[in-house]
């Protein structure tokens, strides 16, 4: 039975979930005092490089409407400096205009409660820019889980101690906290790979087995780009690729790469029960009629490629019983696009002497 493969293809380890974070200085605020979003982020010592963001942008006033209705998301500190801006200077270098676009990312024109999103995937709300972010809720057994756009929004014990919350509920405002900042990129996934050039083999076997126009086409999608690294040590180079003739190859090569209809981000899989051993498995729809069976395992998620009759076709096994290609997608690592999301893996889950024709 593909439950009982203990060794996996894909290990998604995911850190922290339903973890309660330590009381915010903000919640003690907010517990005594409600303001609007505007005077709450800037008086929140937590929050000091995001205020001085929204500053910088213009957009203090704009949160201190109190005829105004909004969800902004607010990374933290440590979150800003996770991603080298370690103090308010540092937004100097941003052009006023990106700046701008950036702050208006983190604000949504309503309030969104967590209590009021459906438990599912793909929950669309548009930020200020008219972008849709992805907020994905889990609410039952793992209680404790909301990320949007693939981040882990904190969670913390509300006033009376008893519950999680993710709620800080201000005068014109809902506010969550986020862990990482978050990362929209505002081209297709296919814009996207054409402009990493470690992936220009992963393109070129893609344009060679005709994949290629999906990547701009599909939505949503999630794709698992292999590196060039990984391409190449299994000697697969954009020349050695474009001689191969797809007539000769299982379909699957490099078809179960690209899955949808789904934004896949690394942490959703725990919203559809994925956690732990409990036993829980999806199956996410491939290219070329093939899909993905994930389930939920010690330690990670296993991946298991199918044919569209739902027949075992991957990972291949090595004679000593072990998948002979185990590439590693580490929590977090989730490149949001305009129409889906890309993971980028360290090596090929099939190889194509193992899937020739």
């Amino acid at each position: 039975m593909l439950h009982t493969y203990k060794y996996l293809v894909l290990l998604l380890f995911i850190g922290g979930l339903g973890c309660k974070k330590p009381n915010y200085q903000s919640q003690e605020q907010a517990s005594s005092t409600v303001q609007n979003a505007g005077d709450y982020i800037n008086n929140n010592f937590d929050f000091t490089l995001f205020a001085a963001a929204v500053k910088k942008a213009g957009l203090f006033d704009t949160l201190n409407n109190p005829g105004a209705s909004y969800t902004v998301l607010v990374p933290t500190n440590e979150a800003f400096n996770a991603d080298s801006i370690l103090s308010p200077t540092d937004f100097d270098k941003f052009p006023i205009d990106t700046l701008r676009y950036m702050v208006r990312s983190y604000i949504l024109p309503t309030k969104i409660f967590f209590s009021g999103i459906p438990s599912n995937l793909d929950n669309l709300y548009p930020n200020l820019n008219g972008v849709n972010l992805y907020f994905s809720p889990y609410q039952g057994q793992y209680q404790g889980a909301f990320t949007i756009e693939g981040v882990q929004v904190a969670g913390f014990e509300n006033a009376a101690g008893n519950a999680t919350t993710y709620d800080v509920t201000e005068a014109n405002a809902v506010i969550h906290v986020m862990d990482s900042v978050i990362n929209v990129n505002a081209c297709t996934v296919q814009d996207f790979v054409a402009a990493r050039p470690d992936l220009s083999d992963f393109a070129a076997a893609l344009k060679r087995f005709g994949l290629w126009d999906s990547l701009r086409t599909a939505n949503p999608l999630t794709l698992y780009a292999v590196s060039n690294s990984g391409m190449e040590s299994r000697g697969l180079t954009a020349d050695s690729v474009n001689n191969l003739d797809p007539t000769l190859y299982n379909p699957i090569l490099f078809s179960g790469y690209v899955q949808y209809p789904h934004h896949l981000f690394t942490e959703d899989l725990m919203m559809i029960g994925l956690y732990a051993n409990s036993g829980a498995n999806a199956v996410f729809p491939s290219a070329g009629g093939y899909s993905f069976n994930m389930t939920g395992v010690y330690y990670g998620y296993g991946c298991y490629l199918l044919d569209p009759s739902g027949n075992y076709v991957g990972p291949i096994f090595s004679p000593y019983g072990y998948p002979e290609t185990t590439p590693y997608v580490p929590n977090g690592t989730n490149y949001a696009c305009s129409n889906g999301v890309v993971h980028i893996l360290s090596d090929l889950v099939v190889l194509p002497n193992k899937v020739h024709n």
